[in-house]
């Protein structure tokens, strides 16, 4: 079975799978949450994309000015988190 998309747009793809950014993957399954900062400058805002990663902590992923496309990004990783957390594991699946 494919990968589901969720989000797409720019140089970032998000799917069942992994969390693309640029040159970046990350598997969904090393992703603990996702969250966005407002970075407060003198003249414009920008927002930070933030991942909270199993094994390293918190990264930021994303600096982008666009504050709605960042939200939309959060909401499309935390579907597929609920996604993959939802789909039973390759253990979990009975053969009958």
């Amino acid at each position: 079975m494919g990968a589901r998309v969720f989000f797409h747009a720019e140089n970032v793809i998000v799917s069942s799978l992994a969390v693309t950014v640029g040159n970046k993957s990350y598997a969904v399954a090393e992703v603990s949450s996702a969250r966005s900062r407002r970075i407060r400058r003198w003249f414009r805002d920008s927002f930070e994309l933030r991942l909270t990663l199993r094994d390293r902590g918190e990264e930021t992923v994303l600096t982008h000015r666009n504050g709605y496309f960042v939200f939309q990004l959060v909401n499309a990783i935390e579907s597929a988190l609920n996604a993959n957390s939802d789909a039973p594991s390759a253990a979990q699946q009975v053969i009958a």
